[in-house]
């Protein structure tokens, strides 16, 4: 309070101020009567020196020594932590798990940060650490911010708060389908235009790959791969297992919050998202099935519940594994060309209207999570996890060591051989593979359905069949095909992509799989078209997808021709309300219909 000095570093002037102050704290003190203070301070180190327990130049060099200035401010190195236990445990002397020198230096990372995020008016960010292993709190930031501004709610504990979720949750999805053998990590996933009953995901970006492999996707934060990744899971699963993982605040049924539960449509706590990653850091760690979110604490000697994590060891680790391949911020560019850096598994999320930015990061040494916003829940253009959590996060993770990985759990793992094409277990029609660890839960996930037996004439040039070309000239090998749809957005940016070959002009009328689909409309869906105001009416664009690049469309609506498209298959029209048969042909006299419903009404 004095000198800012533990007591083990305080000078024999010091020692003695502090042992003639408690005579009359009230009437002297450094702040007053100061003579009288310095005169009753020198007079015991006189009479130490009278009873020949210091020699006389330490006697003269004490007495020169001045006394302090006004009392320093008690420390506050966690004032919203303490004001939150003072109303738990009222009247109650308290041990923490809290390290008070790491606490500090956290303050002090974090407060280096906050003019950079004041500049674009966010005011408010918060950090958890965790041990990772035991769940014991070491850093708990309840909220960084100007605290002589009360208009940025500073004594708001925003680790409790609850905020918008974004992507964080993306993981714990994935993890879950890798032990229901419904995903294996390399498995290709769809990433297309959707629709689900209205709702139409989009990624950041807004643009598609047709095909991602599953870490790719978890790794890219892609939102519509995980939207249809959750409708393929099952929305009332993935919310029970939120709640079994510690996810409490999760206060509405499932149906409230529909498939945008994966991309923040739901709020949880800072406490328990990073609880989760904790209690998954601590299932690897030791090898068993360990605590959720109730294995979390910050104060010692008190019971705590104890709960089953819903996920495999195999799962977590994969998981990991897929989070370590995140991009990380600018200021971390090249780290894997150092010895020194850390690999972390890690993870961010962005609520809608940038309100939110979140950060997790996790090591077999600490599990550390980040929030970044506006205690007022304002957003701002730019607040994201990766450009405002993220920073702090991995400048927060240079106060702990670099020389510890994660172990695969080789009993919850099973090798096995996969296509290298598609992630999937090998089909006998694939022609590439490769030996990979998988969770044990993917023992039974179906085999590659991509990669299909062809048959070719002898140049290779065309598809043919025995009823339309010589058998003993058929050339039959493995093809990887993709839908119509996936495959149109794939041959975008994946120029190695081949093309299913055309039919030979002596076989179109064999049979096979539609080579053309919708992208947009999709069947039975109804079409909003508002009225304009010149009293025209708002256009229909649709758009459609064919296998073969070179294919032209030809568009009906209803049995009114339309147009013809070639390379990019997009049609506008302007239907009136009511029910529509839109058509699409091709020249080799495949054909494509689907039903729609338009309305001028919202």
């Amino acid at each position: 309070r004095y000198f800012s000095r533990p007591p083990h570093r305080l000078s024999l002037a010091e020692c003695a101020m502090l042992a003639v102050l408690p005579n009359a704290p009230s009437a002297i003190h450094p702040a007053k009567n100061r003579d009288v203070l310095k005169s009753k301070r020198d007079q015991l180190l006189q009479n130490l020196y009278t009873a020949k327990l210091m020699h006389e130049n330490t006697l003269s060099l004490a007495m020169e020594e001045p006394l302090p200035a006004a009392p320093q401010p008690l420390p506050a190195l966690a004032p919203v932590l303490t004001a939150q236990l003072s109303l738990s445990y009222p009247g109650q002397r308290l041990r923490t798990t809290i390290d008070a020198d790491l606490q500090e230096s956290v303050r002090n990372l974090m407060t280096r940060h906050l003019p950079v995020l004041e500049a674009n008016k966010i005011h408010n960010l918060s950090a958890l650490v965790l041990e990772s292993g035991t769940g014991k709190v070491r850093v708990y930031v309840g909220n960084c911010c100007r605290r002589d501004h009360p208009e940025f709610s500073p004594d708001v504990d925003l680790v409790q708060a609850l905020r918008s979720t974004g992507s964080i949750l993306k993981p714990f999805l994935y993890a879950a389908m890798l032990d229901d053998g419904k995903l294996l990590p390399g498995m290709l996933v769809a990433d297309i235009p959707s629709n689900f009953g209205g709702f139409t995901p989009k990624n950041y970006t807004e643009n598609y790959s047709g095909m991602v492999p599953a870490w790719q996707a978890l790794a890219q934060s892609l939102n519509v791969p995980a939207v249809r990744m959750l409708a393929e899971y099952d929305l009332a699963r993935f919310y029970d297992l939120l709640q079994r993982s510690g996810i409490t605040s999760l206060n509405f049924p499932p149906s409230h919050y529909g498939l945008s539960l994966i991309l923040g449509g739901a709020e949880a706590s800072l406490w328990e998202i990073t609880s989760v990653y904790g209690a998954m850091a601590s299932a690897l760690l030791h090898q068993k099935t360990m605590l959720t979110t109730a294995s979390l604490f910050v104060v010692q000697d008190v019971e705590r519940k104890q709960k089953n994590l819903p996920f495999s060891q195999g799962a977590i680790f994969c998981t990991f594994e897929a989070m370590k391949k995140v991009h990380r911020p600018e200021t971390e560019a090249g780290w894997e060309n150092y010895g020194s850096s850390q690999e972390i598994a890690w993870k961010t999320g962005t609520s809608f209207g940038f309100r939110d930015g979140w950060a997790v990061g996790v090591t077999p040494d600490c599990v550390a999570g980040v929030w970044v916003g506006n205690a007022d829940g304002e957003g701002r253009p730019g607040l994201t996890g990766a450009s405002c959590a993220a920073p702090v996060l991995f400048d927060l993770f240079q106060f702990f060591p670099a020389n510890k990985k994660f172990q695969m759990p080789e009993s919850e793992m099973i090798r096995i051989p996969v296509c290298r094409q598609s992630g999937y277990p090998v089909s006998r029609f694939c022609p590439d593979t490769l030996w990979e660890w998988i969770p044990s839960g993917g023992a039974d996930t179906k085999p590659c359905p991509f990669h299909q037996l062809i048959h070719l004439d002898q140049e290779r040039h065309y598809r043919v069949n025995t009823g339309c070309y010589p058998a003993d000239k058929i050339v039959t090998v493995p093809f990887f095909v993709l839908p119509p749809v996936q495959a149109w957005y794939y041959n975008k940016i994946n120029a190695g992509y081949a093309l299913l070959p055309p039919f030979h002009p002596r076989c179109l009328g064999s049979e096979e799989e539609n080579p053309l689909n919708f992208i947009y409309p999709s069947s039975n869906r109804t079409v909003y078209l508002p009225k304009k105001l010149n009293s025209g009416r708002s256009q229909l664009v649709m758009e459609a997808a064919h296998r073969d690049p070179e294919a032209i469309l030809y568009w009906y609506l209803d049995d009114a021709f339309l147009g013809t498209t070639r390379y990019f298959h997009t049609q506008s029209c302007s239907p009136a309300p009511g029910s529509h048969r839109i058509t699409i042909t091709d020249g080799s006299g495949n054909d494509k219909s689907i039903l729609i419903n338009v309305t001028d009404k919202p």
